[in-house]
């Protein structure tokens, strides 16, 4: 039995986790303040009563650090968040649903992605 590593190159390589971070927690920032503004949204499941006291920002740096997700799963979690939105009309994205509405599709994602990412064994 032989180890073989698979960990691929990262695709992002050219920008830093942290500046992908940022990025995205300023664009889901201004997007959630401006839905917050919608007066005839519905609430959904993943609404809570308030808003975290955590920012967008700090939530996802703290994603990567403990789920040690890669940026690849991030951006596709991103994908499938956006694409439940948009299917549901009148469900907005907002800081008080952000938090509760991303995990599953990061851990979904993240779990999908450790097939292609781990150390694999060979028989040979």
């Amino acid at each position: 039995m032989t180890l073989s590593s698979s960990s691929p190159e990262p695709f992002f390589s050219v920008i830093s986790e942290e500046q992908l971070i940022e990025s995205i927690a300023k664009i889901l920032t201004e997007i959630s303040l401006e839905n917050a503004q919608i007066l005839d949204r519905k609430l959904t499941p993943f609404d809570s009563k308030a808003v975290p006291s955590i920012s967008i920002k700090e939530y996802l740096k703290r994603l990567m650090k403990f789920t040690y997700c890669c940026q690849e799963t991030l951006i596709i979690s991103l994908v499938y968040l956006d694409r439940m939105f948009k299917s549901n009309a009148g469900i907005y994205p907002t800081e008080s649903n952000f938090h509760r509405s991303f995990l599953p599709y990061l851990y979904y994602l993240n779990l999908i992605s450790k097939v292609f990412i781990d150390v694999t064994y060979s028989r040979h």
